[in-house]
């Protein structure tokens, strides 16, 4: 996309020569302003350009406003912001209907440097123009709120995500991403020194981000959290169908728009079942949030104390083990945990009382939830991270993610991976620090090591090189960033494998 051409446009200008937004001009507060924020600059490029085309093509009423972001992969191609409202429908630009490029205009935001040179001059400020940058992201939506007030907001988020662990609007130049906790922090911001309130409904174009995890963090923030628990295809929101339904009636309120994306979602991708592929989508209401967070802490601190019960032990597993997940199976349907739970004869009625009382609860937090396709019809609404085994993600969400710490989850994974952790082939002791026999040699695999893993299909299969020739582009894979530089994959051989192995000394005969 080429830089925009200055001056010689028929777009309506101020006496400055500067073009002015429709809200700019009117003084007057919208019914909806839509900001949407586009992280780009990766595998979602070419997606984000067809996502824009479809918003320009939208016919708008003077009470609606659409306020783009896109960050690109070219680093000769600036970061752009993209204004669209009725001002700007079949505007001509040198005689011709404007193209985006002629829409778009240049958006950084500067931060003063403390930094001095010789003679006591400042440094020049950072420029930020990457949209993974959180300072970006607080910008976009400090300037957008200023010059294009509303009665309401939806805030739309697109790009690559990973749920509550791991890369979330990811940037391939520089390398870099947002947080969760990075998130939080921008969207108190707003509140507090802009809005007085909360965000109406926070849209998730991304992957895995209708987490409880997710919700627990903005809670404070928004009233309402519309996204997948599964895989968003790259082809993302259908963004024309969307806004087409909230021009036609601006007075909507939040709970119908939000209801709407997700009709609208389900209804673009029924299709594409036919070509295997599986959608989900929400409506979570985050004023009940605190109240679902009260009674995961009951049922963690009840499966904590009665883990070392075998019985419980095995019905803890089996429902994990059958329970809808996701992302390599680290996230889990929460609701359809908690039904395999107390269905699996637990032996402590605690348990399967304190999983209905969490099923009640997300049945209030879930106002809307609808899915299409195999692979996500156990979804309800709200996933949460429940791993097979240790790692660096499990350390990192427990010191991360104030959920974590609050309803004691993360102190349940933890002693439930320990706990749970296959024992040495051979080795029949309970516990590793138990002597070994003399005859045997402990080895130990380190974190440095790389097992050898057999690859599985993804459920994904489509190369990618179906032609945009209809109205909607194919979606051609999953909005969730490349694991690692080669997109190696991490499944390994079993779900809690050991970290130890015995073989008797000084000979290669495996032990029995």
């Amino acid at each position: 996309m080429a830089k925009k051409k200055s001056g010689n446009g028929s777009l309506k200008k101020s006496k400055s020569g500067k073009r002015q937004d429709a809200s700019d001009m009117t003084g007057n507060k919208n019914q909806w302003t839509v900001m949407v924020y586009m992280a780009g600059d990766n595998t979602l490029a070419g997606e984000s350009v067809w996502a824009l085309t479809e918003i320009k093509s939208v016919e708008f009423s003077d009470q609606v406003e659409a306020i783009a972001l896109f960050d690109s992969i070219p680093p000769e191609v600036k970061t752009q912001k993209f204004v669209f409202n009725q001002k700007t429908q079949g505007v001509l630009f040198n005689g011709r209907p404007a193209l985006l490029e002629d829409l778009g205009k240049d958006f950084n935001c500067q931060i003063p440097s403390a930094k001095k040179l010789v003679g006591g001059k400042k440094a020049k400020p950072e420029i930020i123009e990457s949209a993974s940058d959180y300072r970006l992201l607080q910008s976009f939506l400090e300037t957008s709120i200023t010059k294009h007030p509303a009665e309401k907001y939806l805030l739309v988020l697109s790009g690559h995500g990973s749920g509550a662990v791991g890369d979330f609007l990811t940037s391939d130049n520089p390398k870099g991403s947002l947080s969760i906790t990075d998130l939080k922090k921008v969207l108190t911001a707003i509140k507090q020194s802009m809005l007085k309130r909360k965000i109406d409904i926070l849209g998730m174009d991304s992957c895995l981000m209708s987490m409880v995890e997710v919700g627990y963090e903005v809670r404070n923030s928004v009233e309402l959290l519309v996204g997948s628990e599964g895989f968003e295809p790259e082809t993302g929101w259908p963004y024309r169908p969307i806004l087409t339904t909230l021009n036609s009636n601006p007075t909507m309120g939040a709970n119908q728009l939000a209801e709407t994306i997700v009709d609208e979602h389900t209804a673009y991708y029924k299709n594409f079942a036919a070509a295997g592929l599986s959608t989900d989508q929400s409506v979570c209401d985050l004023t009940q949030m605190s109240e679902l967070a009260d009674a995961i802490k009951t049922l963690a601190e009840l499966m904590m104390d009665n883990l070392s019960n075998s019985a419980v032990q095995d019905a803890i597993l089996l429902a994990h083990w059958r329970a809808q997940s996701y992302q390599s199976e680290q996230y889990t349907d929460l609701w359809d945990f908690c039904e395999l739970l107390q269905g699996n004869n637990c032996p402590v009625p605690e348990i399967a009382n304190a999983c209905v009382e969490v099923q009640k609860i997300i049945q209030n937090v879930v106002q809307h939830s609808a899915y299409y396709g195999p692979s996500f019809q156990h979804s309800h609404g709200l996933s949460i991270f429940f791993p097979w085994k240790d790692s660096r993600s499990l350390r990192q969400y427990c010191r991360g993610l104030s959920f974590a710490k609050d309803t004691k989850w993360g102190s349940f994974l933890k002693q439930y991976v320990e706990q749970t952790q296959r024992k040495m082939r051979g080795d029949s002791r309970a516990t590793p620090e138990q002597p070994l026999d003399k005859s045997l040699e402990e080895v130990k695999i380190t974190q440095t090591e790389t097992p050898i893993v057999i690859p599985v299909l993804s459920d994904f299969t489509n190369d990618g090189k179906a032609p945009p020739d209809g109205p909607r582009v194919p979606p051609d894979g999953p909005r969730v960033p490349p694991d690692g530089p080669r997109g190696r994959l991490k499944q390994g051989a079993m779900k809690n494998s050991p970290i130890f192995f015995l073989r008797v000394k000084k000979t290669k005969s495996a032990v029995q």
